[in-house]
């Protein structure tokens, strides 16, 4: 360790944070070689691997020294005895850990740096001199450099750390960074600085004269390293697994916007090693994860190469007209210009009313050239553009495809803009400079292009804003390709290089549509892959793995999914797919399944966490004719009113941009699928739900090899199955509605002795019609053993009543003690609930240890549904009445369980007051409950 890290001083205290006195005092380089070593692996480890709420806990008895210097006697901001010249900086829930990491790192101030205990966050130790002289300045210097970060990363740094006598709690990360060599933090008076400028903001012109001061700074050094052939990438460019010392330029750049591409390429193409597709992913990469607000670091590198990294001079030309001669000169010159390109002397445009007569635009030699004021001007010298396309979206909102024709390549290069790129000249020449063409154009000869552009013919094409169904066109868009459903079958339509796709119409006119636009990280989701699998040989599958029963209804539910348009216009709504199971029941399995005939991963959002209504809302209406997956849905959801919307295709209400009147709405065009432990509370939500409880938990072992084929198909992709589903869109649209009636005519009538809620009967009505007609046309099988429509029709009634009979049991039946046991059953599976300890069996008795069970539910459903629960007298009288007992008095009595702390010797001589047996079996059917499954794990029986 260096000996300037020995000079810092620290206390140690071990113990956790409840210790105040200080165990030890200790060095700076004590404490790197703490974290370094192997002294908290085991720990931070085990810390991890909790959950985030327990992480809290289990910190809290960390070992822990305090930074900022020594205490005594104890760790008090007044007992501060000296001040270590340090200053500690927390970072929580850091993004991009290792290139936040990494850009840190590389800051002159850092001179120590690594992981929190959650392995979510940093912490930064900062040297500030002269605190130990005036320790009353810690917390003026550490708001200093918090601003400073903020400004250089746009970090924010927690406020706590502010506190001199801040607790740092120990971790161990073997990567810890440690720059002896830093520079000390001297104090730069930022808060005032901001503060003026709150009262006082740049213009908008200040901040776009400010952006090109910049880029022209950084271009001129680039200038003087190119003239210098100087690579400042260094080995690292290509040696180094992580190529560090790129990166860090190209975060660099990518604070100039995509004006900085090109400057990128100019330093990269210097390495022997340069690659034209890797220095664009490398760019790509620092834009999506860059923390640095200024390109400072690039003039920190190219300085240390010797470069010289000054402004440039400015300009000394003198105002003063130019002479008659000097502009003589420069005609001449332009002259000779154009007799290169135009050809002959006679063939240019020399005088002005000649001009009048002839194009203000000329492409020649695969150059673009433009007539100013007295002479042709070059503003592309190695490219022309032409329009390909014009496209529109739903909203009017217009995007050009120019088609660029680049001197020296072969195939034209395609770009995508918006209309108001289009309409600038300085965003047209920033969007084409990220490809590495200058074009030298201002907004008077952007005009003269115009003119030039419209005068060639150009088709119009309709943009795609989402993936799915496109109701205009009836084509249906995957990420990578799309399908035509209209005719005798499906026609793959494939993109072509600009991303658009030609569609015959129904009256055999052709439409041209825009492919919707997809992040490259994310191209692979929603997307066609080539396969075979056929959607009865997938619906087999389901149903080895979960059997039939649980698969059915949402293999159903799919096949509205993919045609939900035509359900929404025969019935205005479109049933929400609600499975309830608990932990490793399946629900998740066949949710992800059914979102993998999309080729979809994973649910769409976890509804534990902190969504907000527009994030849920634009999840929703990013795709049409579609499944959207949500996982782990709670009673008494903040957004749950959003979520029903999905069911009445209502769409999300908001303030239109720039207008204080207008109002716009984000509508949702796709099916919803919710998972969760829990029935609905809310019976008007429920109502809306297709209510499919997952009961079983033990699998066969036929089952887990079933399901373990099923994950090695579904890893290649099942969207094959929706174009083989999408191909009968004709043969649907013509029977919807007569299967819809037909579906609801028979369920209501068989299941109207039990009066459920009509929305329960045409929420299945919809759900079967599509495969109905399916089944009846021959299109798919669902195995059924029928002959002829009418048992067809008789046996989807009859799948369609049991279920809508369950629904209306579940929910009429929704007492505190399906509460109590749905509860109960959910605590078992998370380990809270132990037999022999709360309950245990003898026969198909299940003995219930009723007063120290009440305390997990009363807790549990406060912290489920944020309210008080049921009373125990409550929750008593619904017991007796359940099991119907003959003599209620002695239902509850004194039961012998396994105590809290004892061994098997004991156990009998335990007894619980208040205690009461009811029957398991009975238990089981009607609240779903199962508390064998971990004897059947443990191979007991």
């Amino acid at each position: 360790m260096s000996e300037r890290l020995n000079q810092y001083f620290l206390n140690l205290f071990k113990g956790g944070i409840k210790i105040k006195k200080p165990t030890a005092t200790i060095t700076l380089a004590d404490a790197i070689e703490l974290i370094s070593g192997p002294t908290y692996e085991m720990a931070t480890r085990e810390l991890r691997n909790f959950e985030p709420e327990l992480q809290k806990v289990f910190k809290a008895d960390l070992d822990y020294v305090t930074f900022s210097g020594t205490f005594s006697p104890s760790r008090q901001v007044g007992n501060l005895q000296k001040h270590s010249g340090l200053i500690c900086l927390d970072f929580d829930k850091v993004a991009n850990m290792w290139e936040t990491r990494l850009q840190l790192q590389a800051d002159p101030h850092t001179l120590l740096l690594f992981t929190s205990p959650s392995g979510t966050g940093l912490k930064m130790v900062v040297d500030v001199p002269g605190l130990a002289d005036e320790p009353e300045r810690h917390k003026g210097f550490f708001a200093d450099i918090a601003i400073y970060i903020r400004q250089t990363y746009g970090l924010d740094v927690d406020a706590s750390g502010s506190d001199v006598s801040r607790a740092c709690f120990l971790v161990h990360d073997p990567s810890v960074f440690v720059n002896a060599e830093a520079e000390s933090y001297l104090y730069r008076g930022l808060a005032l600085e901001e503060h003026q400028k709150a009262k006082k903001p740049p213009t908008e012109a200040q901040v776009i004269k400010n952006a090109s001061n910049v880029y022209t700074h950084v271009l001129a050094v680039v200038e003087r390293i190119e003239a210098g052939q100087v690579n400042i990438t260094g080995d690292e460019y290509h040696n180094n697994v992580a190529h560090t010392g790129w990166l860090i330029l190209a975060f660099c750049m990518s604070t100039l916007g995509e004006p900085g591409r090109d400057l990128f390429h100019r330093i990269s193409q210097l390495s022997d090693k340069y690659d034209t597709a890797k220095t664009d992913e490398k760019f790509d990469e620092a834009v999506a994860k860059c923390r640095f607000t200024t390109p400072w670091k690039f003039f920190d590198i190219a300085k240390k190469y010797g470069i010289d990294v000054s402004k440039p001079g400015k300009s000394k030309k003198s105002k003063a007209e130019p002479s008659k001669a000097e502009i003589t000169d420069k005609a001449a010159k332009m002259g000779q210009i154009m007799d290169m390109v135009l050809g002959t002397q006679e063939n240019k445009p020399d005088q002005e009313e000649e001009r009048k007569y002839m194009e203000t635009v000329r492409y020649k030699d695969r150059g673009m050239w433009i007539w100013g004021t007295k002479n042709w001007i070059c503003v592309a010298n190695n490219f022309q553009i032409f329009v390909k396309y014009c496209t529109e979206d739903e909203n009017e909102e217009k995007t050009w495809i120019l088609e660029v024709v680049i001197q020296g390549r072969k195939a034209p290069l395609y770009v995508e803009i918006s209309h108001e790129e289009f309409c600038s000249a300085t965003k047209l020449k920033n969007k084409l400079a990220g490809h590495r063409l200058a074009l030298k154009l201002t907004d008077a000869y952007l005009g003269e292009l115009w003119q030039h552009l419209f005068r060639m013919s150009f088709p119009q094409a309709s943009k795609v804003s989402r993936l799915g169904h496109h109701p205009e066109s009836g084509v249906f868009f995957f990420s990578n390709k799309a399908v035509n459903g209209r005719g005798d079958g499906p026609l793959v339509l494939e993109p072509d290089e600009f991303g658009i796709v030609t569609a015959k119409m129904a009256d055999d006119t052709t439409i041209c549509l825009s492919m919707p636009i997809i992040k490259k990280k994310r191209a692979h989701l929603f997307s066609l892959t080539p396969g075979v699998l056929t959607y009865n040989e997938w619906f087999s599958h389901l149903v080895e793995v979960h059997k039939y029963d649980n698969a059915i209804i949402p293999a159903c539910f799919y096949l509205m999914a993919l045609f939900r348009d035509l359900i929404v216009k025969h019935t205005s709504a479109s049933p929400i797919l609600y499975m309830k199971g608990g932990a490793s029941s399946g629900k998740s399995s066949i949710a992800r399944s059914l979102c993998r005939l999309f080729n979809l991963h994973e649910a769409v959002a976890n509804l534990k966490s902190n969504n907000t209504a527009p994030g849920l809302v634009r999840v929703m209406s990013q795709t049409s004719n579609a499944l959207i997956w949500m996982d782990e849905f709670l009673n008494d959801h903040p957004h749950e009113g959003l979520l029903q919307s999905a069911y009445d295709d209502n769409g999300y209400i908001k303030a239109e941009e720039n207008s204080s009147h207008g109002i716009d709405t984000v509508d949702i065009y796709s099916a919803l699928v919710l998972t969760s432990n829990y029935v609905p509370a809310n019976p008007i939500f429920f109502s809306r739900c297709l209510f499919v409880p997952i009961v079983e938990q033990q699998k066969t072992d036929a089952q887990v090899e079933a399901f373990a084929r099923l994950r090695d198909i579904e890893q290649e992709g099942l969207s094959w199955i929706s174009l083989e589903i999408l191909a009968h869109r004709p043969l649907i649209e013509t029977n919807i509605k007569q299967a819809y009636d037909d579906l609801y005519n028979h369920l209501k009538e068989a299941v109207r002795h039990d009066k459920p809620v009509e929305r329960l009967i045409s929420n299945m009505a919809r759900v079967l019609s599509i495969p109905y007609i399916l089944q009846v046309y021959g299109k798919i099988q669902l195995q059924f053993e029928v002959e002829g429509d009418d048992d067809i029709l008789a046996t989807f009634v009859d799948i369609g009543s049991k279920a809508i009979l369950r629904q209306h049991q579940v929910q009429s039946e929704k007492t505190a003690l399906s509460e109590f046991f749905e509860l109960m059953q959910n605590q078992y599976e998370t380990g809270w609930m132990q037999e022999d300890l709360h309950f245990r069996f003898v026969g198909d008795l299940v003995y219930l240890r009723f007063p120290s069970l009440y305390t997990i539910y009363s807790q549990r459903y406060r912290q489920v549904f944020g309210k008080a629960p049921a009373d125990r007298d409550t929750l008593k009288q619904e017991m007796i009445a359940f099991e119907g007992t003959d003599n209620p008095d002695e239902f509850f009595k004194n039961i012998r369980f396994k105590p809290d702390i004892a061994d098997d010797a004991v156990r009998s001589t335990k007894s619980v007051s208040g205690s009461c047996a009811m029957t398991y079996s009975k238990l089981a059917d009607t609240f779903g409950i199962d508390w064998r499954a971990r004897r059947i794990e443990r191979g007991e029986r």
